[in-house]
């Protein structure tokens, strides 16, 4: 026959909820550290993309037509896509 007494049942209750908090604390503890990567896995870093080169019109050309295209060309050393920002304007930062 087996006895419990309360002060028994609350040992083992703090006893479990302690590996249980414990062994919570380490999963994510081992989350975090493995996630901690400076790159992308593979060894190598991102680049940053080349700067853009080749503008059509050229950088502070004046009197071009209202209706023109803009070209330019980019590229990027880890053949990420790349996205660019077109800004007019007559100041620096229009």
């Amino acid at each position: 026959m087996t006895h419990y007494s309360i002060r028994n049942i609350r040992s083992q209750s703090k006893l479990r909820f302690m590996r249980f908090v414990l062994t919570t604390a380490c999963v994510v503890l081992l989350i975090l550290i493995s996630g901690c990567s400076e790159d992308s896995g593979d060894g190598d870093a991102n680049q940053a993309p080349n700067a853009p080169a080749n503008p059509v019109p050229a950088d502070s050309a004046m009197f071009q037509s209202v209706v023109t295209d803009l070209h330019w060309s980019g590229s990027d050393p880890d053949g990420d896509p790349l996205l660019y920002d077109v800004c007019l304007g007559t100041t620096d930062s229009p």
